[in-house]
């Protein structure tokens, strides 16, 4: 297969798997046993399963790019406390995004809103708006998009915790977004 044929292809599987989940197909949906499924059906499920690997696979190795334009105009301001602001650059890029990046930049969108809301006393609206990310945040490893997902999680937990408790001290900072080098991709 040349190497055009190959990109084709791996073109044609990322656009199935986009329309799979488009669809309302999940991955976790897909994970059951043999003994449930025969034949052509095992197959197809296999087949989806893989997809949904590829995808992860091409997105922790084709990182978001956190240095230029409005990803990095939108983690500066976030970075100042400014996170209208960022989540209004964010969401720009968010509208031009396919899954599995569009879900994960949502989630840090929704982190950016959840401090927004808590700034304006909207103590339920950060849980709420928490819990949805870290629900986003942990169908990823631990490193996706260019980003350290897991002290990520991590952090907006712990700020969760202290919002839900009704505790009157919360962390010093909000949860940091740390860009990262993907880790390598090994070949089997």
């Amino acid at each position: 297969m040349g190497a055009s044929s190959a990109f084709d292809c791996l073109q044609a599987i990322l656009a199935l798997g986009n329309a799979l989940h488009s669809e309302g197909y999940q991955s976790s949906q897909l994970k059951t046993s043999r003994a449930n499924i025969n034949g052509s059906n095992w197959d197809r499920a296999q087949n989806v399963m893989n997809i949904e690997a590829i995808k992860i696979a091409y997105a922790e190795s084709v990182p978001l790019d956190w240095n230029c334009r409005a990803l990095a105009e939108g983690l500066a301001c976030y970075r100042k406390g400014e996170f209208f602001q960022a989540h209004e650059h964010w969401e720009a890029v968010w509208l031009t995004l396919a899954e599995p990046e569009k879900s994960f930049l949502q989630a840090l969108i929704q982190v950016t809103a959840a401090f927004h809301h808590l700034a304006a006393g909207n103590s339920a609206g950060t849980a709420s708006l928490l819990r949805r990310a870290l629900r986003r945040l942990g169908r990823c490893p631990s490193h996706f998009g260019g980003i350290a997902v897991t002290p990520l999680c991590a952090e907006i937990s712990e700020w969760l915790r202290m919002i839900e408790s009704g505790a009157r001290s919360v962390p010093a900072a909000h949860p940091q977004i740390h860009p990262t080098e993907p880790p390598p991709i090994e070949n089997t």
